[in-house]
């Protein structure tokens, strides 16, 4: 149809229609991928948060915590959903 913008990369595609032109395109700066790395700190056991499979953010390059930090955030959801 005549009028209907398309997308400048990738052109097959309606702008209405593209998650680029919408800015809901996973791994942007704006729409993140998290995930999870398994890992052993000191013979515990820990995970790691990535963003986009690097580092949350500039001020530490390892966000990672034990059973218990993990224990103390999921007792802490009800007041965190609140803030």
């Amino acid at each position: 149809m005549v009028g209907e913008e398309r997308c400048a990369k990738y052109p097959s595609m309606l702008k209405v229609f593209c998650s680029h032109c919408q800015g809901t395109i996973l791994g942007t700066r704006d729409n993140p991928i998290f995930s999870l790395k398994e890992d052993w700190y000191n013979g515990f056991p820990v995970v790691e948060v990535l963003k986009n499979g690097g580092p949350i953010h500039v001020y530490d390059r390892n966000f990672r915590f034990g059973t218990r930090k993990a224990q103390m955030i999921i007792a802490c959801v009800e007041v965190l959903d609140e803030l």
